[in-house]
């Protein structure tokens, strides 16, 4: 149910937070990552999805974009998410408008979306030589 979001959430957080390889990788590796986790906060919460300039050219520019997905994500409140099961969430997907109940569009698209583009910058790393392994992934 929608109410496991809040305790997603701190899990989003802490995955993020934990995995400090991940931000090592480049910006069109990171930058998905970011916005599925602060476009699903917001969309389940039934607020408006924040734009982030996409324009990060420097490890510490992405840092601080990490940074400000991390404090909208700790503004949002737990009891934002009390009715969120009765949202119906639509969003485009290139020339397609996609609409889901709540719960289909966070266990169906915004956790797969979320693990895709982790496991793909994961992939994108390793491919390109920074020696990370799974418990990086894992946040271990």
């Amino acid at each position: 149910s929608i109410s496991k979001v809040s305790r997603a959430r701190s899990s989003v957080v802490q995955v993020c937070t934990s995995s400090s390889a991940l931000v090592r990788g480049a910006r069109r590796a990171g930058s998905p990552i970011l916005a599925s986790m602060f476009c699903a906060c917001a969309r389940l919460a039934g607020l408006p999805v924040p734009s982030f300039a996409d324009s990060e050219t420097t490890l510490a520019e992405l840092k601080d974009r990490v940074a400000k997905t991390l404090e909208f994500i700790a503004t949002v409140p737990a009891e934002a998410f009390k009715d969120a099961e009765a949202l119906t969430i639509t969003l485009k997907a290139g020339p397609r408008e996609l609409s889901f109940p709540a719960s289909d569009y966070y266990h169906l698209f915004a956790v797969p979306n979320f693990y895709f583009h982790m496991s793909t910058c994961y992939a994108i790393l390793r491919a390109n030589g920074v020696e990370i392994g799974k418990t990086d992934f894992l946040g271990a």
